[in-house]
């Protein structure tokens, strides 16, 4: 951002215009404040057939991961992996100039860490943070969070250790965010290195396979060593 002084000022019988250049310094924050129509909002929150995703700052989906079911059902096993697909519903609205794109990329968080990851400037590290593009069959794919699911395990292990009532306190436990994101890559070594994650502030907006009514299938797949 440049802020620009414009003058006049006489030399020989002259008048010249000119002006004073100042660049800003990262001092200088340029910010931006989104107003919705929250009666709107609530009403498509509360549709039990599907979920949604709107930026900027609008809706994001919340989902409950079976982390309980998950270890308990093969305490045993190794977890391997942990594959879940949020498929995409299209529109039903004829008018498609009006539509707006659907999220390039969306992320995956512990609901409770929102705020702390953009705040701290994070990225994912496949463990407790992921990242899916809208794939070609329509849907965004999360092919392995077996992290996940073993760290949220974790956490509530340690949680009970030193608090009974840990449960009860962290309602939060086993949920996570679906988040649209933009994403700034580097390339390097013909590889593609993603540097900065931030909120989506373009205008996108899509429905998800999903909702009370319509539960999502997780794959789930395990290992065991044979004794012989």
């Amino acid at each position: 951002m440049e802020m620009r002084t414009y003058y006049h000022y006489t030399q020989n019988n002259t008048t010249y215009v000119s002006f004073l250049a100042n660049s800003s310094t990262p001092e200088v924050l340029q910010t931006t404040q989104v107003t919705n129509d929250k009666d709107a909002l609530t009403r498509l929150v509360e549709d039990p057939n599907c979920t949604y995703l709107k930026t900027p700052a609008g809706i994001f989906t919340e989902v409950t991961l079976p982390v309980d079911e998950i270890i308990q059902s093969h305490a045993t096993d190794s977890l391997l992996s942990v594959n879940v697909t949020f498929q995409r519903l299209n529109s039903e609205t004829k008018a498609e100039k009006y539509l707006l794109n659907a999220p390039s990329s969306i992320m995956m968080l512990p609901t409770d860490s929102l705020r702390v990851f953009f705040e701290e400037e994070k990225t994912f590290d496949y463990k407790s943070v992921f990242t899916s593009t809208l794939s070609v069959t329509n849907s965004y794919d999360f092919s392995n969070i077996g992290n996940m699911i073993t760290l949220l395990s974790e956490n509530k292990k340690n949680g009970l250790a030193t608090d009974p009532d840990w449960v009860n306190k962290q309602p939060k436990r086993n949920k996570v965010l679906l988040v649209p994101v933009s994403m700034t890559s580097t390339t390097y070594t013909q590889s593609n290195n993603v540097t900065v994650i931030e909120n989506q502030m373009g205008l996108e907006s899509t429905q998800l396979v999903g909702g009370a009514n319509t539960p999502i299938k997780v794959e789930v797949i395990y290992a065991r060593f044979k004794n012989r």
